[in-house]
């Protein structure tokens, strides 16, 4: 799914700091742009990514 269509819910799912979607873009963004700098590249906003929710079942 593109990046600036992960819900709020996927931002909570994952835990981080006050589990708002606010604090998880914010950190997200850093990563990303980090992230495809260090591979001379752009992040942008429809960057395709993949997000998985586990299900504990034992």
């Amino acid at each position: 799914m593109p990046y600036n269509l992960i819900t709020l819910e996927h931002a909570w799912h994952e835990g981080e700091g006050d589990r708002s979607y606010r604090y998880w873009k914010e950190v997200h963004d850093r990563f990303f742009c980090e992230e495809y700098k260090s591979v001379g590249k752009n992040f942008y906003e429809q960057a395709p990514m993949l997000c998985e929710v586990f299900e504990k079942i034992y």
